[in-house]
């Protein structure tokens, strides 16, 4: 079980199975998981979590939060769940970062404002519907017009929704923190990140949980995250705030730390 998921991972890093094979030949028991250990801490020695950042370290930041869902699914007490290192090399289902909390409309096509504010009215019906009914009413009058419009929506009324909305779904002091850094990304399917593009923490988790009930693969550190399964004790579960992404992280940390430096 232990042999599976750290070999997994070093093939899947590039790591040429010859050598593993040879290495395993020539070794007892121990040097060989120490051989493997080490193998995967050079592949993230030198990094310092914390400090990578979305955009110029995507490709370390899938390393670490890769080894950390294998890690997380090894330490799984049911030695009959493990992970499913074929999801990784499946080319109709490519792996990318997701935003856990999303604070600007970047990237968002025009084709994806309805859904997106579809998505988000029912968001704030949640939250409090009372306090939020002049907003939802506004959302619905503007829903309502893009129905006549052939789904047209006014990109500068959009704009002011958007901020709107997500500084309602954004706790006080967390605008400071770094959007882009590891506490605030998870790795999902690029269909499944595409879906939610841009939205709010309490949306993303109500459709990563609806996708996960129909029976799509939801890698298991992503779906604690969405959980708030990190945090001890979570106050606010409508949102994803500096308390749960510092718990991330040091769950990160934790979990990873024979190989981190």
């Amino acid at each position: 079980h232990t042999y599976y998921h750290l070999i997994g991972y070093l093939i899947h890093s590039g790591t040429n199975i010859t050598v593993i094979y040879d290495e395993y030949k020539n070794s007892n028991k121990s040097e060989f998981l120490a051989f493997l250990n080490n193998q995967i801490e050079k592949s993230i020695k030198s990094v310092n979590i914390v400090k990578l950042n979305y955009g110029k370290d995507n490709w370390m930041i899938k390393q670490v939060l890769t080894l950390f869902n294998i890690i997380s699914t090894l330490h799984i007490d049911d030695v009959n769940i493990r992970f499913p290192f074929a999801k990784l090399k499946d080319p109709t289902n490519i792996w990318s970062l997701e935003h856990i909390h999303a604070q600007n409309s970047e990237g968002l096509k025009k084709s994806q404002y309805k859904s997106w504010l579809i998505d988000h009215k029912l968001a704030l019906k949640r939250l409090d519907n009372e306090k939020h009914a002049k907003l939802i009413e506004q959302i619905s009058a503007i829903l309502e017009n893009a129905e006549k419009n052939k789904d047209v929506i006014d990109e500068n009324k959009f704009d002011q929704l958007f901020k709107t909305i997500i500084e309602i779904f954004t706790i006080e002091n967390d605008h400071e923190t770094d959007i882009h850094d590891i506490s605030n990304l998870a790795l999902l399917d690029r269909d499944t990140n595409s879906s939610l593009n841009n939205s709010i923490f309490e949306v993303k988790r109500n459709n990563i949980l609806n996708k996960e009930r129909e029976g799509k693969y939801i890698p298991v550190a992503t779906r604690n995250v969405f959980l708030k399964y990190y945090t001890e004790y979570p106050m606010h579960l409508n949102y994803w705030t500096k308390e749960d992404r510092d718990a991330y992280v040091s769950k990160i940390k934790e979990t990873l730390k024979l190989y981190l430096n």
